[in-house]
């Protein structure tokens, strides 16, 4: 019965142990613990990972993390990352190359991607002049001479009935965008400059022929070569339908248009151009002009 009788020594030897330790934990938890609380919690784990550091704030329980890691991935910026006591995680990237391609730099002509909120109509990813988009990422525009049958002035029916024959002939070719075609035509109230876009790109004809450099160009100095292709691709010199002068594109003054495209009375005149002619001929004849529009004329169209 030994063991029995030193029974309660062990149960008050584990009672005081465990208060002891309640009361350790107690004095350690408090604002100014003791010196060898200090020391008791100086054997906790250290980061495992390289250069990596922990600091706790005691005022806030919260704690800021910086680490470095070592990896194969390569980068064209200097990331910078944060942490803040919430949790969140924020990296920043700082654009190295120059490039502004995929650091968040401002869209350019000749980034590969069109930016139509920039004014880019095309963009093909270089600078190269002659390949349907310029350095201004500018697109090249098709213009023609419209095939026979011509029209006598009068059928026109105005402005917007050229017009319509445009995109009917353009249409009919199988251009993809037949409906963005108007007619090169002024009459007592608008002027052709006025009404058509005004492309800071080439005017080629349907082969790629270029016949000027930009809008400005096509108006204001020869040609560099005629307009002499219709919608088909087909050679044609014939007299062309205009009503608008060399030089500015503005109306022919004093010209009556033939009651401004609409009228078919003989005695009504309107102005015309040659489809075979880079000077001042190709919108305003210097033979027999003003003529009757009783003649069947062709019309040219521009894509817009």
């Amino acid at each position: 019965m030994r063991w029995f009788a030193a029974f309660p020594g062990v149960i008050f030897a584990a009672v005081v142990g465990g208060c002891y330790r309640d009361l350790l934990a107690l004095e350690c938890d408090a604002e100014s613990p003791p010196s060898h609380c200090v020391s008791a919690t100086s054997g906790s784990a250290a980061a495992s990972d390289t250069g990596a550091s922990t600091e706790h704030d005691a005022s806030t329980g919260t704690g800021t993390s910086t680490s470095t890691s070592e990896g194969s991935g390569e980068s064209t910026g200097d990331d910078t990352e944060t942490a803040d006591t919430s949790g969140t995680v924020t990296t920043e990237i700082t654009d190295t190359t120059g490039t502004g391609a995929s650091t968040g730099g401002e869209p350019v002509c000749g980034d590969g991607v069109v930016h139509e909120a920039n004014g880019e109509e095309c963009d093909d990813g270089n600078l190269i002049v002659d390949d349907g988009c310029n350095e201004l990422c500018k697109r090249d525009r098709t213009l023609f001479v419209s095939s026979e049958p011509g029209f006598i002035g009068g059928k026109l029916q105005g402005l917007k009935g050229a017009d319509n024959y445009c995109v009917s002939r353009a249409g009919q070719a199988g251009f993809p965008n037949f409906l963005k075609f108007k007619a090169f035509l002024s009459d007592s109230k608008t002027d052709a400059v006025d009404r058509l876009f005004a492309g800071e790109g080439r005017y080629v004809l349907v082969d790629g022929t270029v016949i000027a450099d930009n809008w400005q160009a096509l108006l204001g100095e020869p040609l560099q070569q005629p307009i002499e292709l219709t919608e088909l691709g087909e050679l044609s010199h014939v007299r062309v339908w205009t009503g608008t002068r060399y030089g500015d594109g503005r109306a022919v003054p004093g010209s009556e248009h033939r009651d401004d495209w609409t009228s078919e009375d003989p005695d009504k005149q309107a102005s015309y151009g040659t489809s075979d002619e880079v000077d001042v001929n190709w919108t305003q004849s210097e033979v027999w002009n003003p003529t009757t529009c009783l003649s069947m004329n062709a019309i040219y169209c521009i894509e817009q």
